[in-house]
């Protein structure tokens, strides 16, 4: 059984078809809003990342409070 993608993983596949199949297509104002999802969508991938990374960093238990 395949495991379910990330949010991470689901941000960035969609960020990378439209940057990759849709930009082409689209030009003009619909173009530059296109390109402010795609920002967004790369924005929200760069948070997960951190929170995933912020998370697995706060489960450790912490030498000092010990």
């Amino acid at each position: 059984m395949q495991d379910e993608p990330t949010p991470t993983e689901l941000t960035e596949a969609v960020a990378s078809f439209l940057r990759n199949d849709i930009v082409p297509l689209i030009s003009g104002h619909n173009a530059f809003k296109l390109r402010v999802a795609i920002n967004i969508l790369d924005l929200v991938t760069r948070q997960l990342t951190l929170e995933d990374a912020s998370d697995k960093y706060s489960k450790k238990p912490c030498k000092i409070c010990y």
